[in-house]
């Protein structure tokens, strides 16, 4: 099936999402645009992507002799606030969507708003994209405790506060509960999530989510240990909707999103993905369209729905290539790990190899190494991220080991 990829990374209320990170607008829209290059991982040659600015030669070549990536690059020149935008003002991208489209079976997009609406519109393809508003009731917190309230599922106990009235309440509930975690109406990978274990947490937390504009919500729930943390994802098409794959979240200090890991070792526990499939059941029955993610996590070996992701995830790109890797080798084993790499400023391809060495750089044909997802958005946040597969999840880690270890033996 022949995709059209148009990876706009782009979220409702995003710059209040990223509030914590030290990021202008300006720069906040350039490293963005440039995380489109990640999508490179879920095409083969005969797609057609999008793209705000060509990926580096040899790194295209690298992906496309591992049979990824695609030379049907669609670049995009104008200067809107997000890829999407930029398309509908780049009269000539988008002419060319509109001569390509007729050769694709399924649009990709990252996200479905309104751009992404009016794009399939202008193909007569708006069918296969999910109403805006649909998007941004599912991605919220509060749609979530709604429909687990309706689906009677269980959840914790969760209390509603006002971003500009938290002080008070968040007070009486730390006397009550001695620890709480707090977390925003929309969040993103640990964005506008906090742990407050003390007083002075509790005032930090206050003054951090007063600060927001259009996040005023939020929740504030008793702490309890989470002994795992799941991403499970869903393709919703119309009439149907099948699910990909799952891979298990790697969470740093409790809140933060680090990377993801899964394969042929990582087994989903049974009422995790029963669960995930009632929830999918009912986002499908009201028009859930697009790559779609819930997160679950168990605490006490009882499991509760975290989040929904109305988005492609960090995951997507590496559960897509482990989908199509040989498993008939080795037993069928293949694992794979979703890293960042800290990189102290910009770094290309050429640099990233030499640096990792070739003997860990990914080969499809072995299902071993590393696989950077992007270079471009380097130059400004001074990170990467990258996938390590292997036929173990041992030898990955020890790959992991290795690849870090010779980062910081150069920075």
């Amino acid at each position: 099936m022949t995709q059209l990829l148009i990876p706009a990374v782009h979220l409702p209320n995003g710059l209040d999402l990223f509030r914590p990170l030290p990021y202008t607008p300006s720069t906040y829209k350039k490293v963005l645009k440039s995380y489109g290059e990640r999508s490179l991982l879920e095409a083969v040659p005969e797609d057609y992507i999008v793209l705000n600015s060509m990926p580096e030669e040899e790194y295209l070549h690298f992906l496309l002799s591992n049979g990824i990536g695609t030379e049907n690059i669609i670049q995009c020149f104008a200067k809107g606030g997000n890829l999407a935008e930029d398309i509908l003002l780049d009269k000539g991208a988008m002419s060319r969507i509109e001569q390509v489209s007729e050769k694709c079976e399924e649009l990709s997009f990252y996200i479905h708003l309104e751009e992404e609406r009016e794009i399939a519109g202008r193909i007569g393809r708006e069918e296969e994209v999910m109403h805006p508003a649909l998007t941004r009731m599912f991605n919220r917190y509060y749609f979530l405790l709604r429909i687990c309230e309706d689906l009677d599922i269980e959840l914790n106990e969760t209390v509603q506060v006002r971003s500009g009235r938290f002080l008070g309440p968040a007070s009486r509930l730390f006397k009550e509960w001695g620890k709480l975690f707090v977390r925003g109406n929309e969040s993103v990978g640990g964005m506008q999530v906090y742990i407050v274990d003390s007083e002075e947490a509790l005032h930090r937390t206050a003054e951090s989510i007063s600060r927001n504009v259009k996040i005023t919500r939020y929740f504030v729930s008793r702490f309890l240990n989470v002994d795992e943390s799941w991403n499970v994802q869903f393709s919703f098409a119309p009439g149907r909707q099948s699910y990909i794959g799952s891979s298990r979240q790697i969470v740093s200090g409790g809140t933060a999103h680090v990377g993801n890991e899964g394969g042929t070792d990582y087994h989903l526990p049974g009422e995790i993905r029963l669960l995930c499939e009632k929830i999918a059941d009912r986002l499908g029955a009201m028009g859930a369209l697009g790559k779609i993610g819930i997160d679950v996590m168990t605490i006490d070996g009882v499991a509760y729905p975290a989040e929904i992701n109305a988005r492609k995830n960090t995951s997507t790109p590496a559960l897509s290539l482990y989908k199509k890797m040989d498993r008939e080798s080795d037993g069928g084993r293949i694992c794979f790990r979703v890293i960042g790499i800290e990189t102290a400023g910009g770094i290309g391809f050429k640099e990233f190899v030499s640096r990792i060495g070739s003997e860990n750089l990914f080969d499809m044909k072995s299902g071993r190494g590393i696989l950077p997802y992007h270079f471009a958005s380097s130059r400004v946040t001074g990170k990467i991220d990258a996938a390590v597969f292997s036929r173990s999840p041992e030898d990955a880690i020890n790959i992991i080991k290795e690849v870090m270890r010779r980062f910081e033996k150069v920075t």
